[in-house]
């Protein structure tokens, strides 16, 4: 969809804005339920990381339609960086890019 260029259409990039803020806000919902003595920790840990990361890697698809390109791949290499537990690959990645 990014690819393609077919991301700039408002529908599609509130779409996916939607899903990222629905994702957001069960990310804060299972937080919640971590502070809470009945839910098992280990199990509620994982839930708020993938909805966390989950949210985060739609703001990054997000990101990549705003008008401005240098704000659009910083914002999105932002929240990329910010889904993933080891960043070391998309640093690498934008790194290579910039060199060539």
């Amino acid at each position: 969809m990014v690819r393609a260029g077919d991301f700039h259409h408002i529908d599609k990039r509130k779409a996916v804005l939607d899903s990222a803020a629905a994702l957001d806000e069960a990310y804060w919902n299972a937080s919640e339920e971590e502070n809470s003595e009945s839910a098992s920790k280990e199990s509620s840990d994982a839930q708020s990381l993938k909805y966390f990361s989950r949210a985060k890697a739609l703001s990054a698809v997000a990101f990549c339609a705003e008008e401005d390109p240098i704000e659009a791949a910083v914002e999105a290499i932002y929240e990329a960086i910010s889904a993933v537990n080891d960043p070391t690959d998309i640093v690498e990645k934008v790194k290579d890019r910039i060199e060539h």
